[in-house]
């Protein structure tokens, strides 16, 4: 499995090597994204309850009126870890102590703003030239960021306001076609990876998949489900989510609750809110050694593995139309390093790099056919299929294939 050296997360972390200015005249290299830092709770796994995060105060402010900005700086913020908060004027922000001590001005805001005491970045898109540098000046900003050339350093920049250390790994497990079996996968990677003695967090992103805790045996433990976060807001503390998490297997479990929603008025299907998924995955890089995420196929699942997860592992039966159906689905996430399991049975005359080379990713690992997967699955058996000897060297395998060494322990 090919990797950068570099972690991702989000879209804004797909052109790797950032560039910033430690003046308004002179540029320096990027660095690598990292991460940030909570309390208890725990509703039994029946028992629908809304659940809402410690609060915590911004520490960074963005100022602009720019969508495009918005949203590039919003995932930098995640990767980072940090809270963010926008505004579209100077005078929007306020005065006074709340405002935060680090300000990040938009390339389309003119007035000075600059307080004494204030750290501030002008913040630009690649294309605007030495005018952003001529503008910094302007108005007293200390750096300059070219986006998405300096979304590494930004980060990077960001987590050391609260002394963060580096985040940690989220890796999404997806298949290339329904019924695939990468929920099996991403339970087993997350097993393996709880054995090591790691700190690992196992995460259903498919609303309408029915409950991973089902496939576990671990529907009635007690901890919260998606379904309790809608009323969440603000930052995520990674301790309270972790206190507040069922635990499964060796490792915490973040799954949807089948059929049954924690607020009556919101179906079990609604959407969460963008902004707390994001929490959640920042408290996950915190908080976690590795995240293993089950995208699943919905919208939803797509769209969690496209902005959180630094690296994929896609699942393809040895099948045409699985083959076909994977190779549209990769370059969704071409952006994203990718590997490839092979699902057997493979039929006579086929391989398993065969069917990789049709899909146009590397091949990985072969997962070969096994009885009674399926009945397990449906009992809450998963788990004890996760102890099998080709499951352990498979799950071996593409645990070492990811990249750093900061979480894998002694395997």
């Amino acid at each position: 499995m090919r990797h950068s050296n570099q972690r991702r997360s989000g879209r804004s972390h797909r052109r790797a090597s950032a560039t910033s200015a430690t003046s308004a005249t002179a540029a320096r290299p990027a660095g690598v994204p990292a991460g940030r830092a909570g309390m208890p709770l725990g509703p039994a796994a029946n028992t629908a309850r809304a659940w809402t995060p410690e609060q915590h105060g911004p520490q960074v402010a963005l100022v602009t009126a720019s969508d495009l900005l918005r949203e590039e700086v919003r995932r930098i913020a995640l990767a980072a870890s940090v809270q963010l908060r926008t505004a579209s004027t100077v005078q929007e922000l306020g005065t006074g102590p709340a405002l935060p001590d680090t300000i990040l001005v938009g390339s389309d805001i003119s007035e000075n703003h600059v307080r004494r005491g204030t750290s501030s970045i002008l913040i630009g898109l690649a294309g605007e030239g030495d005018a952003l540098w001529e503008q910094a000046a302007q108005l007293g900003a200390e750096r300059v960021a070219v986006l998405p050339e300096a979304a590494g350093w930004l980060a990077e920049y960001l987590t050391t306001l609260d002394g963060h250390e580096p985040a940690h790994h989220v890796l999404g497990v997806i298949g290339g076609c329904g019924g695939a079996g990468a929920s099996t996968l991403a339970c087993w990677l997350a097993a393996a990876a709880g054995e090591r003695g790691n700190r690992v967090l196992l995460v259903d992103a498919e609303p309408l998949g029915g409950g991973l805790d089902v496939a576990l045996g671990a529907e009635q433990t007690a901890g919260i489900r998606w379904e309790d976060m809608h009323a969440a807001r603000g930052s995520i503390n990674p301790s309270q989510l972790h206190s507040s998490l069922p635990e499964t297997g060796g490792f915490s479990l973040l799954s949807h609750r089948a059929g049954e929603a924690a607020d009556p008025q919101a179906a079990a299907s609604a959407p969460l809110p963008l902004e707390v998924s994001d929490e959640v995955f920042a408290a996950a890089r915190r908080g976690y050694d590795l995240t293993v995420v089950d995208v699943g196929r919905g919208e939803g699942g797509l769209e969690a593995a496209e902005l959180a997860c630094d690296s994929l592992i896609m699942v393809v039966p040895a099948q045409v139309r699985a083959a076909a159906a994977a190779r549209q689905l990769r370059f969704r996430f071409q952006h994203q390093g990718i590997s490839l399991v092979v699902r057997g049975p493979l039929r006579a005359g086929a391989d398993a790099q065969l069917v990789a080379d049709s899909v146009g990713i590397e091949l990985s690992a072969y997962w070969k056919s096994m009885r009674g997967l399926p009945a397990a699955a449906e009992n809450g058996q998963l788990l004890e299929f996760a102890a099998r000897r080709g499951v352990r060297r498979m799950t071996t395998t593409l645990l070492d294939e990811l990249p750093g060494q900061d979480w894998q322990g002694a395997a």
